[in-house]
Parts: structure tokens; C-alpha cells; sequence
């Protein structure tokens, strides 16, 4: 039998329950172990073992979800929980609630043992921020190539690409010491609390492990050993044209706002939007094919100079408001528009192919002839 205060206990469980599954063929994977000394729970790809914070003198295999959901319940919450194992149930009671869980349909022996100590890398201050820098730039969708399904840091830079867009973020005074691929999987639980250190095991007939530990528990997931299709020459080569582009800079919070707003446009056909670089002047155009039409104009400073011919581009509206949040100064031409700023992010985007561009620049030059007279 265990007794505990439900409020001791909650978060703890509620934080291992995102590491379980309640779908798959494998029914352990949707459980946790209450266990002396720690919490464990796995879905499969990751994993925790969390510092259990009551004690717990016997295992309790119980579902990780409902078991979740139950102890932060306003009922429960607030009470004591005696917890007694049966011949084939658990029986939960809390106050005048009395609860009996089945045990799970086979014998749970999931387990890892986490390397010691001295096996762990510490990672320097900064490592949480690096990771939420190129985060909007990792894959949403598994369908890119599974070398592409995280974070990769080259030993100077955090690299992420969804084949659309790639972005780049280089820290001052930072090194981890190695090479190091960080799964998708792994990267929101990164983002949200700050890990301590991390960890590669690998031993053979078993999977190479890559771990990171916190106060009070350590993460997990295996890894492959695959290469990052992305890097540096690909910044160099496309920063190279720089001087043969049109350079805009502008305020950022106008740039956004107008962004905002013609998105709303371009939403309702394929969240595209044409840019059109004049001296003084940028302008977004967006027309969709039931006739609804949005033109927005913003004061910029560029390399553009009076009597040049205006420079265009379209791009996707949903990755132009990810990256105005962070950016505001890029270059672009037909084939690609960077944006950086000046902490170290910068961020390749490959267009849309402009569908017409005659109708698009007549469309445009109509909004500025209004506007003169």
C-alpha cells in the first residue's frame, strides 16, 4: 500500500504521462511505473525517469493519462490517495471516491538505466534559447526526409530546415563540445525547462541513446547516425549574391502589423503574397481567385535607387509572419530571400513562383497612380 497528498505528486505524473501513448500496438507504452525512487514512462521514440517525490514502497503499474487526469482533478487534488494493489487491480481511494484500475494486459518490464554522471556533457547557458531560435524552421510534417527531423548543431551552429525554409542561429561563446543531432521529438521539452546536461550512449546490439538531464529527471529517445543534409556552404554561396540583390530594411513592427493583415488575404489562396521592392516603398500584393484583393504598402530603406526597375518575389505568408517576429533586414532575388538580425539568426527561404508577373506589377503600378492623384 502507498499513501500521498495528490498535490505532491501531480506534476510529477502529469510531466511523465507526455512521454506515454494512449494509441499503438504496444499497450506498455500507454502506462507508467510508479516505482521507489522514480517515475518511468516511455511512448516508443522518448522516454523519462522522473525523481519520484513521495514514497512509493511497492510498483503500481498504472495508465498514464487517466492516472494524470485523476490526481489533478479539483476532487482529488486537494486529498490524501491510498493506493493498494489487488490480484488484478489497482484500488485508488481519496476521500469518499474509491476507484479500481485493471492492471495492464501484459507484464510491464520497461526499463532503461541511465548512464552515470561522469558519461554527461554540461551544456552551456544559452542552449535552450539557441534551440528556440530555428524551432518554427524544423519539419511539421514527417513526410521531409528523416535527416531532416530535428535540430543540428555543427560544432559552431543550430541548423533546421523543412525543405522549404532553412534557418541558421550561431551563439556567441558557446560550444557543446561535439557535434550533436537533437530528434523532433525531444525538442519541446527542451524548449520548456532548462536541461542540465546531455549524454550519447551507444553499446552493441543496442541502440545509440542520446539523453539529457534535468533537477529532477532525464529525458531520452534513440538516434541515428545520419547526416544533416544543410550548412554552411549553403548561407555562403546564397550570401555571396548579396551585392546583386535587393536589400530591404525596415521597422519592424510595421513590417509585421502589414504582414498580419494581408495574411488574412492571402489565407484563402495558398497563403501567397507578392513583394514588390521599390526605392522608398515596399509593397504586398495579394489577389485571390474569387476577386478579393489586398495591397499594403511600408516605408523601407533599400539599395534600390531611383529609375531602377522595381524587384519581385512571392513567398508564403505563413512562414513570412514566423520569421517578421525575429527579422526585419533581408535581401532577396527571383530565387531566394534571406533574413537575419543582429543576434545571430539568419533564415533562407525558397519562393513561390510568381504566377504573373506583368499582372502583378500593372496591379501595383493601378494602387500608386491612385494614390498620386
Amino acid at each position: 500500500m502507498a499513501k500521498f497528498k495528490a498535490k505532491e505528486l501531480k506534476d510529477a505524473v502529469g510531466k511523465c504521462a507526455r512521454f506515454s501513448t494512449t494509441k499503438g500496438l504496444i499497450p506498455e507504452y500507454g502506462f507508467l511505473a510508479l516505482r521507489e525512487g522514480y517515475i518511468f514512462a516511455t511512448n516508443g521514440r522518448i522516454g523519462i525517469k522522473h525523481r519520484n517525490p513521495v514514497s512509493i514502497p511497492e510498483e503500481f503499474i498504472l495508465p498514464a493519462e487517466i492516472f494524470s487526469r485523476l490526481l489533478s482533478s479539483h476532487l482529488i487534488v486537494r486529498r490524501n490517495v491510498d493506493m493498494a494493489k489487488q490480484e488484478t487491480h489497482t484500488v485508488l481511494k481519496a476521500g469518499r471516491v474509491r476507484i479500481k484500475i485493471p492492471d495492464p494486459p501484459h507484464e510491464y518490464l520497461i526499463n532503461v538505466d541511465v548512464p552515470p554522471d561522469d558519461s554527461f556533457h554540461i551544456l552551456p547557458d544559452g542552449f535552450s534559447d539557441s534551440i528556440k531560435q530555428v524551432l518554427f524552421s524544423v519539419p511539421k510534417e514527417e513526410r521531409v526526409k528523416e535527416a531532416l527531423r530535428g535540430i543540428n548543431y555543427d560544432g559552431k551552429s543550430f541548423y533546421a530546415s523543412d525543405n522549404i525554409k532553412l534557418s541558421r542561429f550561431t551563439p556567441n561563446n558557446f560550444d557543446l563540445g561535439n557535434e550533436l543531432f537533437i530528434p523532433t521529438q525531444l525538442l519541446e521539452h527542451l524548449v520548456e525547462d532548462k536541461p542540465i546536461s546531455y549524454c550519447i550512449t551507444e553499446s552493441e546490439g543496442v541502440d545509440r541513446m542520446l539523453w539529457f538531464s534535468f533537477k529532477d529527471y532525464v529525458i531520452f529517445t534513440n538516434v541515428k547516425r545520419t547526416v544533416y543534409p544543410m550548412g554552411a556552404e549553403i548561407f555562403d554561396k546564397l550570401y555571396s549574391e548579396k551585392s546583386n540583390s535587393a536589400i530591404i530594411s525596415a521597422d519592424a513592427e510595421a513590417f509585421k502589423d502589414t504582414v498580419d493583415v494581408i495574411s488574412i488575404l492571402a489565407e484563402l489562396y495558398m497563403n501567397r503574397v507578392n513583394l514588390v521592392a521599390f526605392k522608398n516603398e515596399f509593397t504586398f500584393y495579394t489577389l485571390t481567385p474569387g476577386g478579393l484583393e489586398a495591397i499594403g504598402t511600408l516605408s523601407v530603406t533599400s539599395n534600390i535607387k531611383e529609375g531602377d526597375r522595381a524587384e519581385l518575389v512571392a513567398v508564403d505568408t505563413t512562414y513570412l509572419k514566423e520569421i517578421v517576429d525575429k527579422c526585419s533586414d533581408f535581401f532577396f532575388t527571383g530565387d531566394f530571400a534571406y533574413f537575419s538580425n543582429k543576434d545571430g539568426l539568419e533564415s533562407v527561404l525558397k519562393p513561390l513562383g510568381v504566377e504573373d508577373g506583368v499582372a502583378v506589377m500593372e496591379k501595383v503600378g493601378e494602387y500608386y497612380g491612385s494614390e498620386d492623384g
